[in-house]
């Protein structure tokens, strides 16, 4: 989702550098900044002369990273010394890496010592409450990493900004650490009470040594403890078992494929629970009160949807709920679990009262957290709710004063209701799916078997995953005699088959720009040549002399002079994908634009994929004539089928997909011809057993999440167990010539994003069957239309701006007799007349300018 709104709060003051109030006594919450890597929660506060450290994000926040300081530098800057640092009170809430953090690195070197902790008691927060063996003691090293890992929140390399190597490393090793620190701390005289429950005397002697700040632990009860500490133990058994499974099967499995499997889906490992709930709701929740000052801080509770089936857990997480409205309001709340949806709703912001400020922590690459729903729901409430957000504002202060409150952030603005990510697609959840509707099987290996006599001979046979086609021949003599022999060669002389661009139809005059060579390298020397042969046989001018390897600008400027020479061109089909004819990576904003918009996050930094330069008849970047491309997706199967398209209605109408909070798509959806309804992501999903949901009409709409790493699955907003709205199983066996999509990195062909290849990534086609845009090519659809970065949708009535305007006028212009390509291109001269469309911001007019540049269409599109 990306909501924009018009008009936006002032810049609040930056904070002094010291982050001090002169004031004396004085109560000061600071919210640290956890750095790069997603969730994380650190938080010192300051009664007075009494300081209090609550959790210390995430392994390595000790060090820090480019552009974010470590923990012991903002402590530093914040007390205004340089470590040791003492507190008279080190909290950590519950036992996530996340929020365990670097405190075990830092107590170690003697960074940080404490008076007193109250901390999650390690049995509770690993399950053994009896202090029992852990259930993969004694099990490959494998599976010790995936289960450590599904305990805690689950996480994906792309998303967290570590591999996910690194990941499952820290999370292995954490409980050990966790465990030395505790050691350590008690070694140097520390008071350490572990919670075990409100009721524990230890904690009520704690609570009165601070009674001056008023500290009360609120919950969680112990039964709701032990209850999650007995659910845990559970779920890490099945979790073993299922690692275990996974390497009867292969035993050459990495543990980050194994994770990767268990945690999206292809395994019941936790009884279709999250660990990492449970974990959670062990969070010790508690308040603090100072000088007629309330604050509430609760880990990563989540109050809003417990996650688990357990009645009791759930009526003692009500429980809690009720503790805390009782005591509300509150002059601080700290949103548990990094602003989710799971922990804040609606419903919980009544509890709390006439409470008025709020703080969020979570690291620079959060996605998901803070949710959406959680940022309207405080921006429907402002100017009366006032909030800061660690992701976006880094350090950031809460200071009160006798004369008032005062909120500072290092950076950006207090208030800040932006979601971070855009239209992108939700982390996907633990579950079992359910077989897709209508799959078409693909052939992807071959199996040999022979019967001789009563039994079989199997051949199993590995091909690298590279571009290596083979001959495999099996000889086999029935009876006892030696194995039979197998031999693998390498493949020559597939058969390319009859290939008719366009099914035979007619095409306006094209210029088809490729590279033999590279495309001979993806696809196989009989293969191009067929391609070549075709599509001179089909009237088009080819220029196929691009080198492998070729800069795009090189590439672009061979292709404007060939447009030069060469009278009445009427379009450009680019055929191969981004390793044959690269594309742009453009700069959507002008500097001037860029410098007003400094400091407004995007997921692509406005840089996205372009191929419009091929189209420029006077060099720039700007097309003059439409532009289209057939990526050929390493396979010569799919890329002729692609070419081959013959355009032809199929009497289908229309279908759709769109989010629940996607109203604007309904208005367009409805002047297009036919009797479907559009459907939503809620009920909507990929795997419901319904006909209609298969999107086999002639106009294809979807409006949903896209995922820059994963282009097999669209996602919408409320589905059931936030599984896809849309998938590879939706697919028709025949498509529909043209495809529309709002989804963000819906029309990307290769790895990865502009962005991150600014950074030197290697560009990786995507498979036909990995990716929903070259799926419905595959089946034939001469134009898929879709943006190369994230999608931006108006979510205000009357919806004209940002990408509503765009999909308003490409439908317009298709239906009135226009091809794909031609569609857009004009499509684009509309959206262009218009800006900025409603909204005048800076913010706005950038986020247009990417719309439009980052529009591409897949496809012969002619």
């Amino acid at each position: 989702m990306a909501s924009r709104r018009s008009k936006r709060p002032p810049s609040s003051p930056k904070r002094p550098a010291t982050g001090l109030d002169p004031a004396t006594g004085s109560l000061r919450v600071h919210l640290l900044d956890v750095g790069l890597l997603k969730y994380g929660d650190c938080v010192l506060v300051e009664f007075g002369k009494t300081r209090v450290l609550i959790d210390g994000g995430h392994t390595g926040d000790d060090r820090g990273t480019t552009g974010h300081d470590s923990i012991p530098a903002q402590l530093e800057s914040i007390l205004g010394h340089k470590a040791p640092f003492n507190v008279e009170l080190l909290i950590v809430s519950h036992a996530h890496e996340d929020h365990i953090g670097c405190l075990p690195a830092l107590v170690k070197d003697k960074t940080l010592t404490a008076t007193s902790a109250l901390v999650v008691d390690p049995g509770l927060g690993w399950g053994r409450a009896s202090g029992e063996a852990p259930p993969d003691a004694g099990a490959d090293d494998r599976v010790r990493l995936v289960v450590a890992g599904l305990r805690e929140e689950m996480v994906r390399d792309e998303r967290d900004g570590r591999s996910l190597e690194e990941f499952l490393s820290d999370a292995v090793t954490l409980e050990s650490k966790y465990k030395e620190m505790l050691k350590t701390l008690a070694a140097n005289g520390t008071k350490i009470v572990r919670y075990i429950g409100p009721a524990d005397p230890k904690l009520r002697a704690l609570a009165k040594s601070f009674a001056a700040i008023g500290l009360t632990v609120l919950g969680p009860s112990q039964e709701q403890l032990l209850r999650c500490t007995d659910k845990l133990a559970k779920g890490l058994t099945d979790a073993v078992q299922a690692a275990t499974d996974l390497l009867q099967t292969d035993a050459e499995l990495e543990a980050s494929e194994m994770y990767r499997r268990l945690a999206a889906g292809e395994s019941d490992a936790v009884d279709g629970q999250r660990l990492g709930n449970i974990v959670n709701l062990q969070s010790i929740a508690m308040q603090f009160k100072f000088q007629g000052r309330k604050l509430l801080f609760a880990g990563d509770m989540q109050f809003a949807k417990p996650g688990v089936s357990d009645p009791k857990i759930e009526k003692g997480v009500g429980d809690l709920k009720t503790a805390i409205a009782k005591e509300a309001p509150y002059d601080f709340v700290k949103l548990s679990h990094h602003g989710s949806d799971n922990a804040f709703d609606e419903d919980l912001l009544k509890d709390l009262g006439a409470t008025k400020r709020f703080g969020i922590c979570a690291g620079e690459q959060s996605t998901k957290h803070p949710n959406a729903k959680v940022l309207d729901l405080l921006a429907s409430h402002h100017p009366a709710l006032q909030w800061v957000r660690t992701d976006r504002n880094r350090l950031s202060d809460v200071v009160f004063s006798k004369t008032g409150v005062r909120m500072t952030t290092e950076k950006g603005e207090v208030n800040d209701a932006r979601p971070n990510s855009a239209d992108e697609a939700p982390a996907p959840v633990p579950q079992t799916l359910l077989p897709p509707v209508a799959a078409q099987p693909r052939a992807s290996a071959t199996a040999t078997e022979a019967r001789a006599g009563a039994g079989y001979v199997e051949v199993v046979a590995k091909i690298p995953h590279q571009r290596t086609r083979v001959r495999i021949s099996v000889e086999v003599e029935p009876g006892d005699g030696p194995a039979p022999s197998v031999s693998v060669a390498p493949r020559e002389d597939a058969p390319a088959g009859d290939l008719r661009i366009g099914g035979g139809r007619k095409l306006p005059r094209l210029l088809a720009v490729t590279g033999r060579e590279a495309l001979t390298n993806n696809i196989g020397g009989n293969e191009a040549a067929t391609v070549l042969t075709a599509l001179r046989q089909s009237g088009l001018s080819v220029m196929d002399d691009l080198p492998p390897g070729v800069p795009v600008l090189d590439a672009a400027a061979a292709v404007h002079e060939r447009l030069q020479r060469e009278t009445g061109i009427e379009g450009v089909l680019i055929v191969g994908g981004l390793d044959v004819v690269p594309s742009l990576r453009l700069d959507a904003l002008s500097p001037d634009l860029r410098r007003q918009v400094a400091g407004n996050d995007d997921p692509d930094d406005f840089v996205v994929w372009s191929d419009e330069i091929y189209a420029s008849t006077d060099g720039d970047t700007v097309a003059d004539l439409p532009v289209s491309r057939v990526p050929d997706g390493r396979s010569w199967q799919f890329f002729f089928k692609a070419l081959g398209a013959p355009n032809r209605l199929r009497g289908g109408g229309r279908c759709g997909v769109r989010n629940v909070r996607r109203e604007f798509a309904d208005r367009i959806f409805r002047d297009l011809p036919g009797q479907s309804s559009l459907f939503t992501s809620r009920p909507s999903t990929h795997d419901q057993k319904n006909p209609d949901l298969v999107l086999d009409g002639d106009l294809v709409y979807l409006m949903l999440h896209g995922d820059d790493r994963d282009a097999s699955r669209f996602w919408g907003e409320e589905t059931d167990g936030g599984r896809e709205a849309v998938g590879m199983g939706n697919l028709p066996e025949a498509s529909g010539p043209v495809v529309f999509t709002g989804c963000c990195w819906g029309a990307l062909s290769a790895d990865p994003p502009a962005l991150r290849a600014l950074n030197g990534e290697p560009i990786a086609p995507r498979a036909p069957e990995k990716s929903l845009a070259l799926g419905f090519l595959d089946r034939g659809a001469v134009g898929f239309i879709g943006c190369t970065g994230a999608h931006y949708s108006p979510t205000d009535s009357p919806f004209d701006y940002y990408g509503g305007p765009m999909h308003k006028a490409f439908w317009s212009k298709y239906l009135a007799g226009m091809a794909p390509a031609r569609a857009l291109l004009e499509a684009k001269r509309d959206y262009t007349a218009g800006m900025p469309h409603d909204h005048q911001s800076a913010i706005s007019k950038a986020i247009e300018m990417k719309i439009l540049r980052q529009y591409t269409c897949l496809g012969l599109g002619f």
